[in-house]
């Protein structure tokens, strides 16, 4: 959501489209139109209007009903919406800080969400596996030590091995009844099925054309973006 100079004369609520080096592709609200401005005359968003002259027509009470009913919609969709700053520019570099101040809360929950994608059911399994084994080795070493301690000193000390703990069993390990062993393989088969639909997902997402995040939506223009705004 931006300010955009509207034909060079006063500054129109509008939507930010696409940014191209020192332009800036926009949709006017109440005109329904597009346009290609300078990114020096847009402005952030904010409550406060401003245009020297405050000439309020049809059209211009029009587009601010538009604008209002899209930041309404934006807030259902990621949660928030902030308004920034009397007068502020709109830098089209920084697109991706200005994003996450209008909507924080989005941004934290795609990072929730890409992190328990992450750590699925398959990925806890092996870091399982992978911290019992490095917690016996740990131990064999320690008792190594202590082995070669003792058989340096001129006393004579009975040395107690002690064998590491036995890990912990798993929530899914194979048990000696039948019926519960086919139920476990089930459970395996279930797991990575899981997994395989969780990749092959990932592998069909669209990224967005410019920030290389996942993308939401697609312009008429065939630009993909991250989110609407």
């Amino acid at each position: 959501m931006v300010w955009a100079k509207f034909k060079n004369t006063r500054y129109w609520p509008a939507k930010a489209i696409a940014t191209q080096k020192h332009k800036t592709v926009v949709f006017y609200f109440g005109k329904r139109i597009f346009g290609v401005v300078d990114s020096a005359n847009c402005l952030m968003y904010s409550q406060h209007n401003p245009n020297r002259v405050d000439r309020k027509d049809l059209a211009w009470m029009y587009g601010f009903v538009e604008a209002d009913d899209y930041i309404c919609r934006l807030i259902e969709a990621h949660g928030c919406f902030r308004y920034a700053g009397p007068n502020r520019r709109f830098d089209a570099a920084s697109i991706r800080e200005h994003r996450r101040e209008v909507f924080p809360d989005a941004f934290a929950f795609r990072f929730r969400a890409i992190a328990a994608v992450a750590r699925g059911p398959v990925a806890n399994a092996r870091m399982l596996a992978a911290n019992q084994e490095r917690s016996a080795s740990q131990s064999r070493n320690l008792a190594g030590d202590e082995d070669a301690q003792s058989m340096d000193t001129d006393e004579e000390v009975d040395v107690v091995t002690v064998d590491p703990p036995a890990p912990p069993a798993c929530q899914l390990s194979p048990p000696e009844d039948p019926m519960s062993k086919a139920k476990h393989q089930m459970a395996l088969e279930q797991l990575r099925i899981d997994h395989e639909q969780e990749l092959a997902r990932a592998k069909k997402m669209v990224w967005c054309s410019f920030c290389e995040e996942p993308a939401v939506m697609i312009c008429c223009w065939s630009f993909f973006y991250c989110s609407e705004e």
